[in-house]
Parts: structure tokens; sequence; C-alpha cells
């Protein structure tokens, strides 16, 4: 199974196919070269399948966390749980893009959903990374408060996460109708757009500029971050916010590098045309779910309130056992008649 962004972002500089490589229809390479080796085949196909299905079971195990607990539904949670969405139905739909599409449409509406929603991802990112820059703002306290905005700010991040996307998309679909001369504009194994202009301008430019934004963010937080911590009177206090806040920046970079990483590996195997980066590029664009649901669900603040539910269940139970043992005891004459 061959990744559907490898497919595609390589064929950016090359047209329609892969220069040189032919792709059955399971999206495995065939040939003479590196790029046919069945070996490298079998273990590129189950590392994506391993790091898809990883991706999966991690961003439905983070989502259900974020639902259950209502400390976490705050601006910034809502928007993680748009974010995990998008990984979630994007990775499903890779999994399903890769396998046998006969049918014509039902490939190309594959490829129009794949580009909708990694473009979303990288919008909720970038929403993200507002929510974080206006929180440290907005705070001048050690603990932090979650940002009290009213509905239509909220609004307003939906209308543009999921809006811009599906603005893109439109766009690129009128593009695809427009050129008719190109009979193949996307790869048929995987059903993923490689029209040259549809991917620069609507997919690769926007990806660019929303990172860029999401680096902006992160310079002004940490500076937002100085100057609250020098704000405060005494030391320790100063050390711990820096600390803390220090901490959730960094957790908020890890996501962005690794972001950045992803396609940098993609650029790199564009221009070098080699195939150890196509194959670091299709193992990272696997994980990136599961990257995300580790970084936001195994942290202190999760377990805290894992450990704090138990300790109320088991308080509740305490509780109730007591007040079972009176009720048998009262009632037991009785039921001995």
């Amino acid at each position: 199974m061959a990744d559907v962004f490898s497919v595609s972002l390589h064929a950016i500089s090359g047209g329609n196919t892969f220069p040189r490589k032919t792709a059955n229809r399971t999206g495995n390479f065939s040939g003479d070269d590196e790029w046919g080796e069945s070996g490298t085949q079998s273990l590129l196909s189950l590392l994506t399948v391993i790091g898809t299905s990883l991706s999966i079971v991690g961003v439905v195990l983070a989502f259900i966390t974020y639902t259950l607990f209502s400390d976490l539904r705050t601006v910034s949670g809502t928007s993680l749980l748009n974010l995990l969405t998008a990984l979630f139905l994007s990775h499903l739909l890779s999994v399903i893009s890769v396998e046998k599409v006969d049918d014509h449409g039902l490939c190309l509406t594959l490829a129009f959903l794949l580009h909708y929603l990694w473009l979303s991802v990288h919008c909720w990112l970038t929403v993200m990374a507002r929510d974080m820059f206006h929180t440290f703002r907005d705070n001048v306290n050690l603990q932090l408060s979650p940002l009290t905005e009213s509905r239509k700010s909220i609004l307003k991040c939906i209308i543009f996460a999921w809006g811009l996307p599906g603005a893109l998309t439109c766009l690129t679909a009128l593009l695809h109708t427009k050129d008719q001369s190109d009979k193949q504009p996307f790869v048929v194994p995987t059903c993923w757009l490689v029209d040259n202009v549809s991917l620069i301008y609507t997919f690769v430019l926007p990806a660019a500029v929303l990172i860029v934004a999401d680096l902006a963010y992160f310079v002004h937080s940490a500076v937002v971050i100085r100057y609250t911590a020098s704000m405060q009177m005494n030391r320790r206090t100063a050390q711990k916010m820096r600390s803390r806040r220090y901490l959730q920046l960094f957790l908020y970079l890890k996501l962005v590098l690794f972001q950045i990483v992803t396609w940098m590996c993609c650029l790199l195997a564009q221009l070098a045309d080699l195939f150890s980066l196509w194959f670091a590029f299709s193992v990272l664009a696997s994980l990136q779910g599961f990257f995300v649901a580790m970084a936001y669900s195994c942290n202190s603040n999760v377990f805290r309130l894992y450990s704090k539910s138990l300790k109320e269940s088991r308080t509740k139970k305490k509780v109730r056992s007591p007040l079972r043992q009176k009720r048998s005891t009262h009632f037991g004459p009785v039921d001995a008649l």
C-alpha cells in the first residue's frame, strides 16, 4: 500500500504518474529498479498499514477522552475534537482509497474528500495556535483560565477551518472540470489528485501559508510568556509560570515540527528522487493521527482527570455500601418472615 501523499506530491514535477515506475492496483510499485523490490514493497505496505491503524485507534481513544471530561471541552478542546475528526476521516479514507476502486466517479469523489480533509487538518492546527496565543496573552496569572469566547467566535473558527478547505476543494473541482485535456487528473491506485495546478495552488501553497502562520503564533506566544512571567513579583511564581506555559507551548511545537518534517521529507524526496525519503514520508504521514492523539492524551492533565474520576467513583461506592448494609440489616427480619 502506497501512501496517497507519496503518489500525489511526487507527481508535481513529473506529470500524472511516477516517472520510470508503474503501480499496480494496490498501490505497490513494480519494476527492475530499487523502487520495485518486493521486500521493500512489503515492508512499506506493512509499516503504512500499522501506522494508519495506530492513528485511527489513537484518534478514537483521544476523541472519547475529550468527550468524557467537561474540563477538557474548552475552546481549545473543541478545536482539538474537530482536528481529531478530520484526522480520523482522512486516515479512514486513505485506507479505503488504496483498495480497488473501479468506479471513476467514486475514485474522484475520494480524491476530493482527501484533498478537503487534509487541508482541514492544517486549518485546525492554525486555529489551535491562535487560541493558544490568545490564552497566554489574556491570562497574567499562574493558573490559566480558558477563554470565555462567545459562540460567534467559535463559529468563526468552525467556518474558517471547515469552510476554507471547502472553498479550495470547490476551486479544485472547477479547475478539474475546465481541464478536459487531462484524462487522468488523479492517481487511480490511490484516488488522489495529481494535477499540477490543483496541487500547487489549492493544497501546497495554502498548507505552506498555514504552517507559516503557526510558526508566527508560536513566536508571539513565546514573547508573551516571557513578558507575563517578568510581570510576576515572586520569582518562584514566575519560574512556575514560565515552565508550565513553555511546556504547553512546546507540546504544540512538536505537532507543527512533525508536520514540517513530514512535508520536508516529501519535498526533499521530490528534488533528490530518493526512495529512502519517500519511505520516511509515507511512514510519517500514516502516523500523524497517532502522534497528535498521544501528545494530547498522554499528559499529566488527562492522567489527573482520570485519577480524579476513579477516586470519585470509589468514594461513591464506599458511601453506597454502608447504606446498603443498613438497609439489609433493617429489612432482614422482615425478609426472613
